[in-house]
């Protein structure tokens, strides 16, 4: 098995925030070569780890407080492990009156970047 060292597709500053953010969790985290960027790359983010009783509620939740404090929309992803997941809090948070975009790819969970994440 060989996996490729460059990302060709993410943009740049998404691929900083994974570098950044994952080596910091999983000593087993190899960080990924960027694509060249146009100018500077700046990565402003917020990880947030969730721990509730019930995932949906506490992801609504803490979407509603970033709605509150004026992050717009667009600047919210929710990522997960799996589709069910994602599919169960995007049925919530359309019961909420929250507009969500669902995307999710079969062989999702097989992509190096997913595996290095949950490795």
């Amino acid at each position: 098995v060989s996996f490729l060292q460059k990302n060709y597709r993410s943009e740049p500053a998404l691929m900083h925030f994974i570098n950044h953010f994952f080596k910091l969790y999983s000593p087993q985290f190899t960080e990924m070569k960027i694509k060249e960027s146009q100018g500077k790359v700046t990565v402003p983010y917020a990880a947030i780890y969730v721990k509730t009783d019930s995932q949906k509620e506490g992801v609504l939740q803490h979407i509603m407080s970033l709605y509150e404090r004026g992050v717009k929309p667009q600047e919210i992803c929710v990522l997960s492990r799996n589709n069910k997941n994602l599919e169960d809090i995007a049925v919530r948070a359309f019961e909420a009156g929250i507009n969500v975009q669902l995307q999710s790819a079969a062989g999702f969970e097989d992509k190096r970047e997913i595996l290095d994440l949950i490795a």
